[in-house]
């Protein structure tokens, strides 16, 4: 028995030892996808769907139950989350349960109302009332009255029509720019921002009266980071409206372009992922799996950054060490998030040593 007997039942061992890891990994595998259709399934009826609103994180199915509440209630609402969470549609929402479906929702966005035009914009003027005013026009009150007076961005009110703006949300009623006849209002104001209000007041930048009477409920909504259950949910329904309105037939998205989304931050919340998966459907050709190559470049540069699991290997791909490799790269990354990083706690989750883990993650290089 010599030395070069002794290198081959090294190598015999090696690959013994391998086939025998992935037969336990496989069983792993095939448990967690047993898991995952079953979760997958429960969501199907477990999640909420208002109209296009989507809510299956428990964050955003007590916002629905809230929302559900106020339809008897005809209290002005604020509604307050970081751009692109949906403050608009959950006004909406508001609006349309509170049996005002049919009547006038007027949207006004105070951000983009030059101030000299915003009293006008409000309240309306007589033909004549300043220079351009070649005819009578109705304000955004008169125009929301029987229904609901939407105010995005109204941190951006400039300070000088806030007190015409409270005495119309207080007596529900006001006068057009160049006429002194009161025209009586009947309108629900419902208003949004990304600002703090309450600081706002404090820096002089917002009337406390105002604020006061603005609104008497208070709506925060969570971004789509605090809220990672709806993701998919939202992810899947985008893929289906765009597939629509792009007359495609794009399949869905690839495991690693999945595990990205979970991982992204998605500073821009829910228009942000809306806009990723068009870009990707118009990217993908029909009856293909969308994937991380042609995500935008913020996605990709994160995908680069921050290790995101790789998609298993194809099935035309017999090798046992490399299927091994994509399988342990993926369960590892699995059982340290849910570890929350503790590498202790991922090796009871993986059922091998700390030790183990610690020289798979340095033989993969994975930064964990």
């Amino acid at each position: 028995f010599n030395s070069e007997n002794q290198k081959e039942l090294q190598k015999i061992a090696e690959y013994l030892s391998i086939s025998l890891e992935s037969i336990l990994l496989n069983e792993q595998i095939l448990d967690v996808a047993q898991e995952f259709n079953g979760e997958v399934s429960r969501m199907e009826f477990d999640s909420v769907r208002e109209g296009d609103f989507i809510a299956e994180s428990p964050a955003m199915r007590e916002l629905l139950d809230l929302v559900s509440v106020l339809h008897d209630t005809p209290v002005n609402v604020l509604i307050q989350g970081e751009n692109g969470t949906g403050k608009e549609l959950v006004a909406k929402m508001i609006h349309d349960n509170a049996g005002k479906e049919g009547r006038p929702f007027v949207p006004v966005n105070c951000a983009c109302l030059p101030e000299a035009l915003v009293e006008s914009e409000f309240f309306g003027h007589e033909k004549g009332a300043f220079t351009g005013a070649d005819k009578r026009r109705k304000g955004r009150f008169e125009e929301a009255s029987g229904g609901t007076l939407f105010l995005d961005e109204i941190g951006e009110m400039p300070l000088i029509v806030q007190p015409k703006f409270l005495r119309a949300i207080q007596e529900q009623e006001g006068t057009r720019l160049g006429s002194s006849d009161i025209i009586k209002y009947n309108v629900r104001i419902i208003s949004a921002t990304n600002r703090d209000l309450a600081k706002e007041v404090e820096q002089g930048d917002f009337r406390e009266d105002l604020f006061f009477r603005l609104f008497s409920v208070e709506i925060e909504i969570p971004p789509l980071r605090e809220r990672r259950e709806d993701i998919m949910l939202l992810a899947l329904s985008f893929l289906k409206e765009t597939n629509e309105k792009f007359k495609k037939n794009v399949s869905g998205f690839s495991p690693k372009l999945l595990a990205l989304f979970d991982e992204y931050p998605w500073p821009g919340n829910v228009r942000q992922l809306l806009k990723e998966v068009e870009r990707l459907v118009a990217l993908t050709k029909d009856d293909l799996l969308m994937d991380v190559e042609t995500c935008s470049r913020e996605l990709r540069t994160f995908a680069n950054t921050n290790y995101v699991p790789e998609k298993r290997k194809s099935d035309d791909d017999l090798s046992i060490p490399d299927q091994v490799k994509s399988l342990e790269k993926y369960l590892i990354h699995a059982a340290m998030k849910k570890a929350g990083g503790n590498k202790t706690q991922a090796a009871t989750y993986l059922k091998i040593t700390r030790q183990g883990l610690l020289k798979k993650i340095k033989r993969y290089q994975l930064d964990c």
